[in-house]
């Protein structure tokens, strides 16, 4: 057996935008990324973001437009499948739009905020698209509208063959956007010539309408099994000031050597990680974010004989 403790020391990032943050040229990821992005327009008579910014107005209300997947309103898409897709379909809360939003009914007016909070909501692979704009400016405030636009969820998948005499089968139910949680759930059975599965997965990045990202899941094998938990809060925005997390992994697996398709020799293998970092920033300054991050990270391995035999590799002690 040996065990490997190692402290990571060193991770340097940094992040740099500019006036064109919102733009097709934008510099962050996921700026031009589905839908072919383009800044959504703001009716003619709300001012652009340096007069908002610069007067000093306050948010307003913030209407959200969650749409199905589906713009049944278009004579296009106004069909019986399309009608019975969007039925089907569970649609996105707005309590889950409004959690991802970097900004509030009474935070002063931030045009970098808006274009974040799009940045993020567009991340979401439940989501098609995402736009945010001014609206409306009156008595001093600007009212935001924010539209998203679904896109399916549900993915089962189911698989049959025979090889070699043996059966090969997988069966699987994944669900990226639970109750309209924005949660994901995966539920998979596999069988194999080498191993049979079952395992469940679950990951909620939102925690609790917070920025803490958990998921956990378990696998158990005829094999073994493994299990795993995570925890972390990211740089989920360019001002964002501090971050951390940790994660956990454990497998358990039986290794088998085979000579003309019989198992001549057996041995375990044990395998735990575990991750622990913290980050911090000073923010947003001059079109300029640092951050740095440091962390430990433990990883052990273990090796041994099954049933007491001995073996004829060489495991490492």
């Amino acid at each position: 057996m040996h065990s490997i403790l190692r402290f990571a020391v060193l991770v340097f990032t940094f992040a740099f935008i500019n006036d064109v943050l919102a733009s097709d040229q934008g510099l962050l990821p996921g700026i031009t990324e589905k839908a072919h992005y383009k800044q959504a327009q703001r009716p003619a008579d709300v001012p652009d973001d340096a007069y908002l910014e610069g007067s000093r107005l306050r948010i307003g209300t913030i209407q959200i437009r969650a749409e199905n997947i589906f713009n049944t309103n278009k004579s296009e898409n106004d069909t019986k499948l399309f009608r019975l897709g969007n039925r089907l379909h569970i649609k996105t809360r707005e309590e889950t739009i409004s959690k991802q939003l970097l900004f509030k009914s009474g935070d002063y007016y931030n045009g970098r905020e808006l274009a974040e909070s799009e940045r993020l909501l567009r991340n979401r692979n439940y989501l098609f698209d995402a736009r945010i704009r001014p609206v409306r400016v009156h008595q001093g405030k600007v009212d935001i509208e924010v539209s998203t636009q679904d896109v399916w969820t549900f993915k089962p998948g189911i698989s049959l063959s025979r090889s070699g005499g043996k059966n090969t089968s997988a069966f699987e139910l994944e669900e990226i956007n639970l109750f309209g949680l924005g949660s994901l759930l995966r539920l998979s059975n596999k069988t194999s010539v080498d191993r049979d599965s079952l395992s469940i997965a679950f990951r909620d990045p939102n925690l609790g309408s917070s920025w803490w990202d958990f998921s956990i899941g378990y696998s158990d094998n005829s094999d073994g099994n493994s299990n795993a938990f995570g925890l972390d809060h990211p740089f989920y925005s360019l001002d964002t000031r501090q971050a951390g997390g940790v994660s956990w992994s454990e497998f358990n697996r039986i290794n088998s050597r085979y000579d003309l398709g019989i198992i001549t020799e057996q041995f375990f293998i044990k395998e735990k990680d575990a991750q622990v970092f913290y980050g911090w920033s000073s923010g947003y300054k001059d079109g300029w974010t640092n951050r740095y991050r440091s962390g430990l990270t433990y990883d052990q391995r273990e090796f041994s004989s099954v049933g007491g035999s001995r073996s004829t590799i060489n495991l490492p002690e």
